[in-house]
């Protein structure tokens, strides 16, 4: 989100794409929250339910770690 905020915003076109991005990762955080939650057994605490979760997803989270450590290794 930090990384959303600081693009930049000059125009018409640089804000809704700023918006967009925001929108898009804000839907991602929901989903991947209702995925915790249905994929987990109910009764366990968050951080139990959190670590299940990211074992059963593994590889994706994987691919999604590199194409985040990529794009924040961009300078611009």
């Amino acid at each position: 989100l930090e990384r959303i905020s600081s693009l930049p915003r000059d125009d018409r076109w640089q804000a809704l794409a700023r918006a967009a991005l925001r929108d898009d990762l804000y839907s991602t955080v929901a989903d991947m929250t209702t995925s915790v939650l249905e994929s987990t057994e109910p009764g366990s605490n968050a951080e139990d339910r959190l670590t299940a979760w990211e074992a059963q997803n593994a590889e994706q989270l994987g691919r999604a770690k590199t194409m985040f450590d990529e794009v924040n290794a961009l300078e611009a």
